[in-house]
């Protein structure tokens, strides 16, 4: 199975869970990815302190603008 799809691949620079070298992988992997690493951010970094930057960043991903 391949994503056709344009991806959007968030990953918090400080994941305690997960190294920040599976975010540069699945980037290469997928076609039309585009990676956003959220600086001093761990797991989940779509919450909290980074959530207003995240929705901003998912409308322009969304709206063809990222």
């Amino acid at each position: 199975m391949t994503i056709s799809a344009p991806s959007l691949i968030v990953f918090g620079d400080r994941d305690p869970l997960y190294p920040i070298s599976i975010a540069f992988d699945l980037y290469q992997a997928i076609p039309n990815a585009s990676l956003w690493v959220v600086p001093n951010a761990g797991h989940g970094p779509v919450f909290g302190s980074h959530a207003a930057r995240f929705v901003e960043t998912a409308v322009s991903f969304l709206s063809g603008r990222l």
